[in-house]
């Protein structure tokens, strides 16, 4: 059996992952009315970590969670 969580292509199911409680997109966190200006970032939809106040793009996200995609 695979470590690896599943992650199903050209879905929106990321945030099904429980570990994603923890995490936003940047757009969202900056709709909340939190300030963006110190985070770096490359796309609104990136997401944002409140615990590390980090933004990870989704393949450092997929590779940090040791995530797979699949068709």
């Amino acid at each position: 059996m695979s470590d690896k969580l599943v992650y199903k292509y050209g879905q929106d199911n990321i945030f099904d992952f429980s570990f994603m409680d923890d995490f936003t997109t940047v757009l969202a966190f900056e709709e909340d009315g939190n300030n963006i200006a110190n985070l770096i970032y490359q796309d609104r939809d990136d997401f944002y970590c409140y615990s590390e106040n980090k933004v990870y793009t989704e393949n450092e996200l997929f590779n940090k969670f040791n995530i797979c995609k699949v068709a």
